[in-house]
């Protein structure tokens, strides 16, 4: 399953539908974008593409950074689907893959954007460390070294102290299983309860279980922590 599941066999024919995403219906191809409110755009996107919760680049936000004419903002200068996907493939030469607006996905797409906004640059190292717009929904069965998933041991290649296997470290245990029988009785919520930004990897416990790189939180959280509210949907108490 991909972060963003296609929900119908759309073939993106928006002829004579320009004014779904733009605000005129009079669009100049190769000319200024005139895309509409960041919201409405999501909102068509979504009527054929699930965008799953947490695993892709955050849209609806305000660009400070200047950016490649190439990657158009709405008029408010809020990033949309669009600003890196087209709706449509070119009239002319070979398709580009997953609509992008350049065809090579990766490192090579996302620096063009992240290399300039120098005022995020934390924000930026975690970005062009991974190079994906979109995750996978559903993390891949199947852990590495100690229990831990590959994103877990990226994410230790720079931050370290963590106790594996529930061992040291001064931060959550990672590489651990969540309690099969949690309960009541066991002070934690069942996994069936757990919605679905917190993400459990092959039943173990990673560092995105908690953290997302796609979140505008706070320490990159899938979501606010704001009395105890993140600690609290696994945690019975």
């Amino acid at each position: 399953m991909a972060a963003v599941d296609v929900l119908t066999n759309n073939e993106h024919d928006f002829a004579g539908r320009c004014e779904l995403c733009h605000t005129t219906a009079d669009v100049t191809p190769g000319g200024p974008a005139s895309l509409r409110e960041a919201s409405v755009i999501a909102g068509q996107c979504q009527q054929c593409h699930r965008v799953q919760p947490g695993t892709s680049h955050p849209v609806g936000m305000i660009v400070k950074a200047k950016l490649p004419e190439i990657f158009p903002l709405d008029e408010s200068g809020r990033m949309t689907c669009l600003t890196c996907h087209r709706a449509h493939q070119p009239a002319k030469g070979e398709p580009l893959p997953s609509f992008l607006r350049r065809g090579t996905a990766g490192i090579e797409l996302c620096s063009q954007c992240h290399a300039q906004a120098h005022e995020v640059a934390k924000r930026d190292q975690h970005a062009l460390g991974f190079a994906a717009a979109h995750d996978k929904a559903e993390p891949a069965t199947g852990t590495t070294v100690m229990g831990l998933d590959e994103r877990s041991m990226a994410c230790m290649s720079c931050h370290d102290d963590f106790g594996i296997g529930g061992q040291g470290g001064s931060n959550h245990p990672i590489g651990v299983p969540y309690p099969v029988g949690a309960g009541p009785r066991r002070d934690y919520h069942p996994k069936s309860r757990l919605p679905p930004a917190i993400r459990l990897f092959d039943g173990n416990l990673g560092c995105e279980t908690c953290h997302s790189l796609y979140s505008n939180m706070d320490n990159y959280l899938v979501m606010s922590n704001r009395g105890s509210a993140l600690c609290l949907t696994c945690h019975d108490k």
